[in-house]
């Protein structure tokens, strides 16, 4: 039984992609077309769209495009439970530093509005805090082997150590 060939333009269109995107999976290997012998168009089969269609949703999944290749290439279905519990777990990671990051901008915001609003004046009040590492003097970055250490770390929590504050002249 012969099966039944279908157009790049045809499968890009199913698979909500354009045709360039549809030669870029060719050349990672992922699809390899036939060619028409009446006008030598590339042509594929649903055994080609249903590898692509499942890249796809790996991608839809949160995937890179190495990671679905690899997953339609590299590993059976019996590795995809450990795969998506891994990818969940970093997602789960990423969402609860979101949750942070969105508390602290709204403190953050507040706390800034509140500044804006009472320039001038002095205060004093709890807010997130400001920290700071002393790591240069002038333009002169510190050679010190602990505080570059120090200061790779610290980075490593940006933004939440990222904080500039303004003190008015009046509270000087």
């Amino acid at each position: 039984m012969k099966r039944p060939k279908y157009t790049a333009g045809e499968i890009a269109d199913l698979l909500g992609i354009t045709t360039v995107a549809l030669r870029n999976y060719e050349k990672l290997g992922l699809v390899l077309p036939e060619r028409n012998e009446k006008n030598n168009y590339r042509q594929f089969n649903a055994i080609a769209f249903n590898i692509l269609r499942r890249v796809r949703s790996y991608i839809g999944l949160g995937c890179s495009m190495r990671e679905a290749v690899s997953l339609v290439q590299e590993h059976t279905v019996a590795d995809l439970p450990q795969i998506f519990r891994a990818k969940a777990d970093a997602l789960q990671k990423s969402i609860e530093r979101d949750q942070q990051l969105l508390s602290y901008l709204q403190q953050r915001s507040e706390h800034l509005a509140r500044i804006s609003a009472s320039e001038g004046e002095c205060s004093v009040e709890n807010s997130p805090g400001l920290y700071a590492i002393l790591y240069r003097r002038d333009l002169e970055i510190s050679s010190d082997v602990q505080l570059r250490r120090l200061v790779r770390e610290w980075n490593k929590l940006y933004p939440f150590v990222d904080a500039t504050a303004y003190y008015p002249a009046a509270c000087f």
